[in-house]
C-alpha cells in the first residue's frame, strides 16, 4: 500500500474543478493539490503555513452550497460531530471555519494509505486481519455512540487503512457528513433517504435512526471485508424500503470462504435484521459475538480472491408476466383485472430489474433505428416504486456504451416530482460521477440543452414546451417522461428526433395519445399483481355516509349552489365521527384527512380538537391533530413531517387539501379519510398511499364520507 492518499469518497483526480490550488485559505492554509471529492465536500492536500505541516483541507463544494443553502448547516454538523470525537481511530480535526468569501472548511490530519474498499478489491483479508480491523472499527463507533454521535454512512470507503503503521493494521474513520448528534439513546427521526443505500438500514428510508442503524451498516461491511462482495443484490437493497416485503436470507459465507465458521453467518444475519431490537445492541456486542464465532475457524483459507465472483439471489419471479405484442395489446388494455391466488413469494424488485433490463434494451433498439425512435411505455401501478424504477433505469442507461453521446432529459408535469427524482438520483448514484441538474427556469433550460454540459437534465414538460421553436438539435437526446397526467403532441414535435420512453402509473387505454407519442407497452404491473406479490397491502374501502346522498351537491363551486361540505352541521358530525372511528377501531399508525381546501380543513380541525379535548382533557389536542398547508413555512412543515414519521409521537391525524398526497412517504400511514372530490387518477394515488402501510397492518383503509369511490 504505497499510495499517498487522504480520505475521499471518490478516486483521486488531479483536475481542480474549483480553481483553488495555489490559493491561501483563511490566511493559514495553502492549498497545494486537489485530492478528490464526494457528495458535498472537496478535499485538498494543503500546508498549514505557521506550523509548516501537511494537512487535509475539506471545503463545502461552492456549487453545492449555491444550489441549496441547507448544505452549510450539514457541513457544520459534520465538523461538530468530528470535533466531539477525539479517538485514535477517528480522523483528527484541527480547525474549521468560514472564510469572508463564504467558503466553509475544516482542517484534518493528512493520511497515507488506502480505504478498505480499495483494499478488499485488491486482496483477500484473512480472518485474523478482519478481526483486528473490525475491533478497531467497533471501538471507534462504540466511543462515538457513547458521545451520542451516530455516523449513518458506514462503509469500507469511509474506513481508512494507514500505510505507515505496518506490520500492524491501523484504521481511521472519517466522513461524518451525514452524522447526527442525538439527545438520547432512542435516536432521531429521518423523513427522507440519507446515506449509501447498499449499507443503510431499513429505517434509513424513513423512520427513527439510532446507534443500531450503525450496527446494521457494520454487519454489511463485515460481510464485504470477509468476502470482497456485498451480501445481496439490488432487489434486496430496494426491498428494505418497504416494510411489508420479507427480506430473503443472505448467501452463506462458506460459498465463498470454506475456512469461515458457520457461526459467523448468524452474527451477520443478526446485525442486519430488519428490526433494530433484534440486532446486537451495541458495536461492542457485535465484535464480541464475532470474536466468539471466529473461534471455530479452520486453516483451509488460501488467501486468493476469487475472480469474477457473482452472487445471485433466490428472490426471482416464479410466474413471469408474458410479453406484450401487437395481437395481445388490445386485450391487455381492456381486460378486466382479476385477483389470483399467489403462487408463492415473489419479489417485486426481481420483477423491477427485469422491467429496467427490457426498458434499456428497447431504448438501445430505438436509438439504433432511423425510422422509429419511440422506445415504448413502462406502466406500473401506484405505490410500487415508480421513482425507484426510473432512477435505477437512469443509473444503468448512462453507462451504456451505445448511448455515451446522448443527453438525457427527464420530464414530468410537476416541479416537485422533478426535484424529487433529481434528489433521489444524485443521492443514490453520486458515485457514478454523472453530472445532473434540475432546471426550473426557461433560459437556463435552453442553455443546458445547448451546452450539453450535463448528462441528465431534470425539468418539467411546461418548461420544455416554452422553449424557442428550434431550441437545439435533439438527435442525440433521450427524452424520459415520468408519470405525465396528459400527453402533448407539442412536446413530441419539439423532440421529434429524440429517443423517447414513458414511465407511468396511469393505466394506458387503447387509443391513448401516449401510444402514438412513446410507442407500445414494454411492460405493465397492475395493482392486483402488486397485492398478490405482497408488495403493497390490499386496501379496504369503507363508505360512511353521514347525510343521505340526495343532500350532496357537486363539490365544484357554481353560482347558487353549495356543497355538503359548506354545512357546519355536516362538518360537526363528520369531525366527531372521524375521531370516534379512528380511536374506537384502535387503528395502528397515523391517519390522513383529505379536504377540498384550507378553510374547510381549519373548520374540521377546530371540531376534532374540541371533541378530542372533551375526551382527553389532560392531553393537548394541538399535539394530536394538525392542518398541513402552504400557510406553514417549509421548516415548520419539515418538523411536522418528522413528527408524523415517528411512531412514538402523539401527532396522529393530519388534515390536508393536497400536501403529503405525494412526496412525503411514511409506512405509518394506515388510514385515509376522504372528503374531497378528485379525478380517477388522483383517487388511485390516494389508494396507493393507504397501500404502503407497515407490514404489521393487514390492510390499508380508505374511509369515504361522500360516496366518491364508486368509480373504483
Amino acid at each position: 500500500m504505497t499510495n499517498s492518499r487522504i480520505p475521499t469518497e471518490v478516486p483521486t483526480s488531479r483536475r481542480d474543478p474549483y480553481r483553488l490550488v495555489g490559493t491561501t485559505l483563511a490566511e493559514k492554509y495553502r492549498l497545494d493539490e486537489y485530492a478528490g471529492g464526494g457528495g458535498m465536500g472537496a478535499v485538498y492536500r494543503s500546508r498549514a503555513i505557521h506550523r509548516n505541516q501537511v494537512v487535509a483541507v475539506k471545503i463545502l463544494k461552492p456549487d453545492i452550497q449555491d444550489r441549496n443553502a441547507n448544505y452549510g448547516p450539514l457541513f457544520e454538523r459534520e465538523i461538530k460531530a468530528a470535533r466531539l470525537l477525539q479517538h485514535p481511530h477517528i480522523v483528527k480535526v484541527f480547525d474549521s471555519g468560514r472564510t469572508p468569501e463564504d467558503i466553509f472548511y475544516m482542517v484534518m490530519e493528512w493520511l497515507d494509505g488506502q480505504t478498505l474498499e480499495e483494499v478488499v478489491t485488491q486482496e483477500s483479508l484473512s480472518l485474523d486481519r478482519v478481526l483486528s480491523i473490525f475491533k478497531q472499527t467497533c471501538d471507534a463507533f462504540d466511543f462515538a455512540h457513547a458521545h451520542k454521535v451516530i455516523h449513518l454512512d458506514i462503509k469500507p470507503a469511509n474506513i481508512f487503512l494507514l500505510s505507515d503503521k505496518q506490520p500492524q493494521d491501523f484504521i481511521k474513520i472519517f466522513d461524518f457528513g451525514l452524522s447526527r448528534v442525538i439527545s438520547s439513546d432512542s435516536g432521531t427521526t429521518v423523513t427522507r433517504f440519507m446515506g449509501t443505500h447498499q449499507y443503510c438500514s431499513p429505517e434509513h428510508f424513513g423512520g427513527k435512526v439510532s446507534s443500531l442503524s450503525d450496527v446494521y451498516s457494520l454487519g454489511v461491511t463485515l460481510y464485504q471485508l470477509l468476502t470482497g462482495v456485498l451480501p445481496f443484490g439490488n432487489s434486496y437493497v430496494q426491498a428494505k424500503q418497504f416494510p411489508n416485503l420479507p427480506l430473503p436470507p443472505i448467501p452463506l459465507l462458506q460459498k465463498m470462504r470454506s475456512d469461515l465458521p458457520s457461526a459467523i453467518n448468524a452474527v451477520i444475519e443478526k446485525a442486519i435484521s430488519r428490526k433494530p431490537a433484534e440486532r446486537q445492541q451495541s458495536t461492542r456486542e457485535l465484535y464480541e459475538e464475532l470474536s466468539h464465532a471466529a473461534q471455530g475457524a479452520t486453516s483451509k483459507y488460501s488467501g486468493v480472491r476469487p475472480k469474477n465472483l457473482l452472487l445471485s439471489l433466490a428472490d426471482t419471479i416464479q410466474d413471469e408476466a408474458r410479453p406484450v405484442d401487437e395481437e395481445t395489446l388490445s386485450d391487455d388494455l381492456d381486460r378486466e383485472p382479476r385477483l389470483r391466488v399467489p403462487s408463492g413469494h415473489r419479489s417485486l424488485f426481481a420483477f423491477q430489474e427485469r422491467v429496467i433490463a427490457e426498458a434499456i434494451e428497447s431504448t438501445i433498439k430505438a436509438a439504433a433505428s432511423t425510422t422509429n425512435r419511440r422506445a415504448g411505455i413502462v406502466w406500473q401501478t401506484q405505490g410500487t416504486g415508480l421513482s425507484t424504477t426510473v432512477t435505477n433505469f437512469l443509473a444503468q442507461i448512462v453507462q451504456q456504451p451505445k448511448l455515451q453521446d446522448y443527453v438525457i432529459v427527464v420530464a414530468t408535469d410537476r416541479a416537485e416530482a422533478a426535484h424529487q427524482l433529481w434528489t433521489l438520483f444524485t443521492e443514490l448514484f453520486q458515485h457514478l460521477g454523472v453530472t445532473a441538474t434540475n432546471v426550473w427556469d426557461n433560459d437556463q433550460l435552453a442553455q443546458a440543452l445547448t451546452s450539453r454540459r450535463h448528462k441528465i437534465i431534470f425539468t418539467t414538460t411546461q418548461r420544455l414546451q416554452k422553449l424557442p421553436v428550434e431550441p437545439v438539435s435533439n438527435e442525440n437526446t433521450l427524452l424520459v417522461a415520468y408519470d405525465l397526467h396528459g400527453y402533448s403532441n407539442h412536446l413530441a414535435s419539439r423532440f421529434s428526433q429524440a429517443v423517447s420512453i414513458l414511465f407511468t402509473t396511469t393505466p394506458i387505454r387503447l387509443g391513448s395519445p401516449a401510444l402514438s407519442i412513446f410507442g407500445d407497452l414494454i411492460f405493465k404491473y397492475s395493482l392486483e399483481q402488486a397485492i398478490n406479490d405482497d408488495f403493497v397491502l390490499p386496501v379496504q374501502i369503507e363508505r360512511r355516509i353521514i347525510f343521505p346522498p340526495t343532500d350532496f351537491v357537486d363539490a365544484k363551486d357554481k353560482p347558487g349552489k353549495h356543497s355538503l361540505l359548506d354545512s357546519a352541521e355536516f362538518i360537526e358530525r363528520v369531525g366527531r365521527d372521524i375521531l370516534q372511528h379512528f380511536e374506537a377501531g384502535d387503528r395502528k399508525g397515523k391517519a390522513l384527512i383529505i379536504v377540498p381546501n384550507r378553510t374547510i380543513g381549519e373548520h374540521l380541525h377546530a371540531v376534532i380538537s374540541r371533541y378530542y379535548s372533551e375526551l382527553h382533557s389532560s392531553i393537548d389536542a394541538a399535539q394530536y391533530v394538525r392542518v398541513i398547508s402552504s400557510a406553514l413555512n417549509s421548516q415548520h412543515r419539515a418538523i411536522l413531517a418528522r413528527r408524523y414519521s415517528d411512531p412514538d409521537d402523539p401527532f396522529r391525524l393530519a388534515i390536508t387539501s393536497g400536501m403529503w398526497l405525494t412526496g412525503m412517504n411514511t409506512p405509518l400511514l394506515t388510514t385515509i379519510y376522504l372528503l374531497k372530490k378528485m379525478s380517477h387518477h388522483s383517487l388511485l394515488q390516494v389508494v396507493a398511499r393507504a397501500a404502503r402501510a407497515n407490514k404489521d397492518v393487514k390492510a390499508g383503509l380508505l374511509v369515504d364520507y361522500l360516496g366518491l369511490t364508486g368509480m373504483l
